[in-house]
């Protein structure tokens, strides 16, 4: 948005630009928690997903019953599906976090933010919901890549909470760089 100055004689000024808008701090904390819930609510529905896709379908292993016959299993498709899945669910957050920050170190914050939430919630709500991960030693499926990948859900949790950290620190980066 340009600022336009009248000049003494009547003519108007060129419009000026400024890089960041003004900062509203409650209007920037409104937008980073309804980004925070974005990441809640996504990572809930990616669990109840997975749920289907395990429990009711069976086309997807269980995580205790981690079988590669059992994947093997299932219906090609089926993991092509829930791939496109995980990255249009990626990609929703990176726009509401890219939509929330005023600056880039607000918007790398709330995207990161976004998915680490994500990615935490979906593994609390598939362990209210179904009982799963039955400890942190155990393993989860991963089917967001071409191979899907097994791995310790240790890993996944030190991964969302490295995303929420390091999307605190930028948040914390974009406050300093405007005092």
């Amino acid at each position: 948005m340009g600022v336009v100055r009248i000049r003494p004689e009547g003519k108007p000024t060129k419009p000026t630009r400024t890089a960041t808008p003004p900062s509203n701090g409650s209007a920037d904390a409104g937008r980073l928690m309804l980004t925070l819930a974005a990441g809640i609510a996504f990572g809930h529905a990616q669990a109840v997903c997975d749920l289907f896709l395990r429990r009711v379908c069976g086309w997807i292993p269980a995580p205790d019953d981690m079988a590669t016959l059992a994947l093997d299993a299932a219906p090609g498709w089926v993991l092509a599906v829930d791939q496109t899945r995980l990255v249009a669910m990626a990609l929703g957050l990176i726009c509401f976090g890219l939509l929330a920050g005023r600056d880039a170190w607000q918007r790398l914050g709330a995207v990161l933010l976004a998915l680490g939430t994500w990615r935490l919630t979906a593994t609390v709500s598939l362990r209210l919901m179904a009982g799963w991960p039955t400890t942190f030693g155990g393993r989860e499926l991963l089917t967001a890549y071409p191979t899907p990948v097994f791995v310790p859900v240790w890993m996944l949790v030190v991964i969302a909470l490295g995303l929420i950290g390091l999307g605190l620190g930028a948040l914390k980066l974009s406050r300093l760089g405007k005092g």
